[in-house]
C-alpha cells in the first residue's frame, strides 16, 4: 500500500474511543475532604522540569529534610523541600532538589537519600508507567536489574526493593 493510500485510510477511518480526563492535568487540592491531599491525574516527567513528586496512593509528597528523603503530608505551598527538578544523563532521569543541588540516590545499598550533588549511578531513576495510573521509580542495580523506589513500614522513609506497590505522581510545579 502506498503512504498516500495509507494516509488517506488513516484520515477516512473513524476514532474508535475519545479519552477525557476526569479531573485537571495539574491537580487539585481536595477540599471536601478536608485532608489537604493532592488529587489529580498527574503529569509525565520530563528534563528541565520542576514537580512535586506524590505518592499516589496517600497524597503524600517526597521531601528532603535534612538530606534524607521522606514522604510527608501534602506540600505546603512555596515549600522549596518538595520540589525535584527533572534532569537527564545517559538515558536515565535524575531529580535534583534545585534549593540544595542535591539528588535523590542511594548509599550502595537499599537506603534512599539526597547526598550526591552530581547525577552519577547511584541517583539514576527510570519512571515506568503503571497500568493502575501513576509510575514506578526504578532505581539500577549492578547494570542488569532495576529495584522500586518504595515507602518502608515505616510510611515515612523509602527505600529501593525488587517488589513492591508504591506508586507515584508528578505534579508540576509553577512559577519558580
Amino acid at each position: 500500500m502506498s503512504d498516500e493510500k495509507f494516509a488517506n485510510l488513516v484520515l477516512e477511518s473513524p476514532c474508535s474511543s475519545t479519552f477525557t480526563p476526569d479531573t485537571d492535568s495539574q491537580g487539585t487540592m481536595d477540599a471536601t475532604s478536608g485532608t489537604g491531599r493532592l488529587t489529580g491525574v498527574g503529569e509525565v516527567p520530563w528534563p528541565n522540569t520542576t514537580y512535586l513528586i506524590v505518592e499516589k496512593s496517600t497524597g503524600r509528597v517526597l521531601t528532603l529534610t535534612n538530606g534524607e528523603v521522606v514522604v510527608k503530608s501534602s506540600a505546603m505551598a512555596g515549600d522549596r523541600n518538595t520540589h525535584w527538578l527533572c534532569v537527564e544523563k545517559s538515558g536515565y532521569f535524575g531529580f535534583v532538589n534545585p534549593l540544595t543541588g542535591r539528588y535523590v540516590g542511594h548509599d550502595g545499598k537499599n537506603h534512599i537519600h539526597a547526598a550526591a550533588k552530581d547525577l552519577k549511578d547511584w541517583e539514576y531513576l527510570t519512571p515506568r508507567l503503571h497500568p493502575n495510573g501513576g509510575f514506578q521509580l526504578l532505581s539500577p542495580q549492578s547494570g542488569s536489574a532495576l529495584k522500586l523506589l518504595c515507602v518502608t513500614e515505616n510510611l515515612s522513609n523509602l527505600a529501593r526493593r525488587h517488589h513492591g506497590t508504591t506508586l507515584w505522581e508528578f505534579r508540576k510545579v509553577e512559577d519558580i
